[in-house]
């Protein structure tokens, strides 16, 4: 059985993506990474080769929002194994309940500081798979 895990990260923030990078590579994790900056290419590397895994994507960006990636994602059967995690620097009550019900299994608020990357990280790794 293979354990490989993968992890898709959505964000249009490059700040971010650099401290999530750090983040992985401080903790060691093994896994496949993949990095898309906006939902069409999150879809175009879904379209491609599947894997299972866990998307990590940001609420906020241009184009489609965290929640209609989500709902693309879902209303494609291929896609529906995929488990999804939606990340905001809000932490609204409406908008966590937005995103289960679009289909994420958690709603999570930014961390504001680089140990709060390492948890947030370190609890995907070995919470959610």
């Amino acid at each position: 059985m293979d354990t490989t895990k993968t992890i898709y990260i959505v964000d249009d923030d490059e700040d971010d993506m650099l401290v999530i990078r750090e983040a992985i590579a401080d903790l060691n994790l093994t896994a496949n990474v993949y990095f898309a900056y906006n939902g069409s290419q999150l879809l175009e590397m879904l379209s491609k080769e599947v894997e299972n895994g866990l998307i990590l994507v940001d609420m906020n960006m241009p184009g489609m929002n965290g929640i209609e990636i989500l709902q693309t994602v879902y209303a494609n059967p291929d896609f529906k194994h995929l488990r999804s995690i939606l990340t905001s620097t809000s932490s609204s009550t409406e908008l966590k309940q937005r995103a289960l019900e679009s289909g994420a299994m958690q709603f999570i608020c930014k961390p504001s500081k680089y140990d709060g990357y390492i948890k947030l990280m370190n609890d995907i790794f070995y919470k959610c798979f």
